[in-house]
């Protein structure tokens, strides 16, 4: 499948005659010597300017909000971050979903209890990446689990050049191109040889009959679900599902659609209202910006659990000719969550 890299229209790009690269574009020896900007927030930005601090003359990271990165390891490095978020406990902790026949024992941990939890997760996050020795503006602003299905892993080496004064961090949106690299929102001008977005991809459907609308206006990708288009029956995507805490977001969207296409579903998919404009603001909203916009499309937050119809503001009635979803395994079931 196709993918084209997303590269932002600014204004003022004819003035600047220097390199302007997508982040997967990046190859060996881009860097040396030369002075690189990076835009983005997110693992690959992260990952580039981190490697431009070792290459390059001079490294800029430029971002609109700071992300959260995960550690390698825990609890001041003895436990490994998949030990700690991706158990039953981790899920747990997340927002409960809504619907009470997949609410497990586990799940019903008091709200005082989780928030104490995420209290001491955001600590030892603060810790064990070492943003905490960032000044403040270089640290999220909100607290876990606030988008932590886009969180990365925190690249080795960063906070350590950010403190040499290796990389130098700008809080701010990119405005325009100048003759000399990129105006910020600030008013500040910074200098560049090599202009580097780490942006994600724009997913494109060639062998699709245009008559299918799968993005909307804006170019995201719009799935019910992040699996079927509202707009045309028998046909369904499998692997845009991000399902956070589970490995098995593919075979459980595989499941999922075949229950669909069997009409075994308890709530049948309907476009009706999916795709009103608030559903769409709600996305603007929330989608991380190191993201691309196709993989934003069904309301990525922390978890499987919130990225159902109910969030995005709809329940379509069920038909009489759905009955009770009896396809899924009772484990897929739960994991699946919506």
């Amino acid at each position: 499948m196709p993918e084209l890299p997303e590269l932002p229209e600014l204004p003022g790009r004819e003035s600047f005659r220097r390199a302007v690269l997508h982040s997967n574009e990046v190859r060996a020896g881009t860097f040396a010597g030369r002075r690189v900007v990076v835009v983005g927030g997110g693992k690959s930005a992260l990952d580039l300017v981190t490697r431009a601090a070792r290459e390059a003359a001079s490294a800029t990271l430029v971002q609109r909000k700071v992300n959260w990165m995960v550690p390698e390891r825990f609890l001041l490095g003895l436990v490994g971050y998949k030990w700690i978020l991706f158990t039953r406990l981790g899920e747990a902790l997340l927002p409960r979903y809504h619907d009470p026949a997949c609410i497990r024992p586990i799940d019903c941990l008091d709200e005082r209890v989780k928030g104490a939890l995420w209290w001491l997760i955001t600590r030892d996050t603060l810790l064990s990446t070492g943003l905490y020795r960032l000044p403040r503006e270089l640290r999220p602003a909100h607290k876990l689990p606030f988008h932590l299905a886009h969180a990365g892993v925190m690249p080795r080496g960063y906070v350590r050049a950010v403190r040499r004064g290796l990389i130098a961090p700008r809080i701010s949106a990119v405005e325009a191109y100048t003759d000399k690299g990129l105006r910020l929102a600030t008013g500040e001008e910074v200098a560049a040889d090599v202009i580097v977005f780490a942006r994600g991809h724009h997913k494109v459907f060639p062998f699709l009959d245009p008559r299918v609308r799968v993005h909307d206006s804006a170019g995201r990708l719009r799935l019910y679900r992040g699996i079927v288009p509202p707009s045309a029956d028998r046909l369904g995507f499998v692997g845009f599902r991000q399902v956070f805490n589970n490995i098995m977001g593919m075979e459980l969207t595989a499941h999922w659609l075949t229950c669909h296409f069997r009409a075994a579903l308890r709530t049948a998919p309907s476009g009706r209202r999916c795709g009103r404009p608030s559903t769409l603001a709600w996305l603007g909203r929330n989608r991380c910006c190191q993201a691309p916009a196709a993989t934003t499309s069904a309301p990525t937050t922390s978890t499987a659990r919130t990225n159902s119809c109910t969030t995005w503001g709809c329940r379509p009635a069920a038909p009489a000719t759905y009955r009770p979803n009896t396809c899924f395994p009772a484990d897929s079931h739960t994991a699946m969550r919506a």
